[in-house]
């Protein structure tokens, strides 16, 4: 028998595979952003798009006492995603 422990171990497990999904489609796009950045001589850090993606994603959540943390993992992931384009842009 499966203890309530377990199902919301399980349950943690299906969110993260979904969230390794989603992950990997979105570093896809920012390649492509990256790739259109590099074309076009565009700087990777635009600060005035990532204020207006916090604001319109943080205002998606229900709870918003989770406001706080929902940021904080909207910055590591711009971080990766800035990263990454530099990354990209090294490339020869």
């Amino acid at each position: 028998m499966e203890t309530l422990l377990e199902e919301y171990r399980k349950e943690l497990d299906e969110i993260d595979t979904n969230i390794a999904e989603l992950f990997e489609k979105r570093m896809e796009t920012v390649l492509k952003v990256a790739n259109y950045k590099k074309e076009n001589n565009i700087n990777t850090f635009d600060p005035n798009r990532e204020a207006q993606m916090k604001i319109k994603n943080s205002n998606k959540l229900k709870n918003t006492k989770l406001k706080k943390y929902y940021l904080e993992v909207l910055d590591t992931f711009l971080k990766v995603s800035k990263d990454f384009q530099n990354d990209f842009k090294d490339i020869k």
